[in-house]
């Protein structure tokens, strides 16, 4: 609305002074309005050119698409990534660059994004138009008013590749862990087969030493058979002429009471001594069941008693020397054989003068017995040998080898001994510690 001319121009002086002053004001006002916009587009500008060098020059890239797919707008980092001019990419269609089976998916997020606000997320192979496929995770979210929308595009081919990677090389581990398993399994199966052979072979070495010790333990046996036997035909000889004196007597009518009496205790006295026998043979046969403390002495004289009638009609003299007494734990019975097979091993090996000497003695803390023959010792080319099954010096027929085999197995498996030999002054002599 205009005002009136005379409504403007002022009639007095003073009416002109307040308009100027008035419109000096105002200009002052414009002029900083004026500035005050300057700045405000100066700093726009600004604002404007930091956000495009961002838009333009980000790790990202940036698409702006229509609700159709097309392509509004590209920061350089999305050019380089479709490896297309920007101004070559505008009004392109973003599906162009993937192939039918992505395209249709990437229709159908485009779809999700439109229908509401929120941002989505997915994935999706290029692969059209580009020097190589790849794999890129797209973000996208609306743009107000709704008919456009922003889209951050990153490149994930070398997470995919590294996936990929990855996963053949978990795939390689697991190929390489099967076959590993399945080595390691026919590795055990070899081993199975080769224990259990290892355990026929222990079994059958167990089988052939038993039947040593039970071979060695009939020949002992069979040397004592032959003792006992001989002294029971000696024995029942003193009966038979105690009986014939009683019938003489009794023809006679000289058989008296006194003489019945001391016929009759004499043949007493010769079957305690044959029961004895038995006794002794018993319970050298029976097999030890479990290790008991035993006294030394006292199974090394049982021993000689088994043998001593023996030795003796052999013309064979037996030397003792027991310093004192031990007491073990073991088998006594098994160290009774042990101690009959060095005791005829040495009686075999004896010519002219024969004796035989047994000691026995404690010695730290151990139980002591050697036993030396005279019988010119043992060649030094086979006295580490001795101990060996089946290897025997005699002749044929003679010796079965087992005997000191027995000994050691005895002394040194089954009672944790020590058995050894040496030569003295052409003597033998065994050694015993238990």
């Amino acid at each position: 609305m205009e005002l009136p001319l005379q409504s403007v121009v002022p009639r007095t002086e003073g009416d002109a002074l307040t308009l100027l002053h008035e419109l000096q004001v105002h200009q002052i006002e414009l002029e900083m309005q004026n500035e005050e916009l300057h700045r405000s587009q100066d700093e726009l500008r600004s604002s404007r050119d930091r956000y495009s060098l961002l838009y333009d020059f980000a790790p990202v890239g940036y698409f702006t698409l229509s609700r159709n797919g097309t392509i509004l707008s590209a920061n350089l980092a999305g050019a380089t990534l479709l490896n297309t001019e920007r101004s070559r990419l505008i009004r392109q269609n973003f599906g162009r660059f993937l192939d039918k089976i992505n395209s249709a998916r990437f229709k159908e997020l485009l779809d999700k994004v439109f229908s509401g606000n929120n941002t989505h997320t997915f994935e999706l192979l290029m692969s059209k138009g580009l020097q190589q496929p790849l794999f890129v995770q797209i973000e996208g979210t609306t743009v107000v008013p709704g008919d456009e929308c922003l889209m951050a595009v990153i490149d994930i081919t070398p997470r995919k590749q590294a996936e990929d990677n990855l996963l053949r090389a978990r795939e390689e581990l697991e190929q390489r862990v099967l076959e590993r398993t399945v080595e390691l399994a026919r590795s055990i199966d070899r081993e199975k087969e080769e224990m259990t052979g290892r355990l026929q072979a222990v079994e059958e070495l167990r089988n052939k030493e038993l039947l040593l010790v039970h071979q060695g333990r009939m020949a002992a046996m069979g040397e004592m058979l032959a003792n006992i036997a001989h002294q029971w035909r000696q024995s029942l000889n003193v009966m038979g002429l105690l009986i014939q004196q009683l019938g003489l007597f009794s023809e006679s009518d000289c058989l008296d009471k006194q003489l019945v009496s001391v016929n009759v205790a004499k043949a007493m006295e010769i079957l305690k001594h044959l029961s004895q026998t038995i006794d002794d043979f018993r319970a050298f046969s029976e097999p030890d069941r479990e290790k008991i403390p035993f006294r030394i002495n006292q199974v090394i004289k049982k021993t000689l008693e088994l043998v001593g009638e023996l030795f003796t009609q052999q013309g064979i003299s037996i030397q003792s020397d027991f310093v004192q007494d031990s007491q073990v734990a073991g088998f006594p019975n098994e160290f009774s054989q042990a101690l009959l097979n060095l005791l005829l091993n040495a009686r075999d090996a004896l010519v002219a003068d024969k004796w035989i000497k047994v000691s026995s003695r404690p010695e730290n803390g151990r139980a002591v017995v050697t036993i030396t023959d005279n019988g010119g010792g043992i060649d030094e080319n086979i006295i580490d040998k001795v101990f060996d099954p089946y290897f025997t010096t005699k002749k044929l027929g003679k010796g079965s080898g087992i005997g000191l085999f027995m000994s050691k197995n005895i002394i040194e498996r089954n009672m944790g001994g020590h058995l050894t030999v040496r030569n003295i002054k052409e003597c033998a002599e065994f050694r015993i510690e238990v």
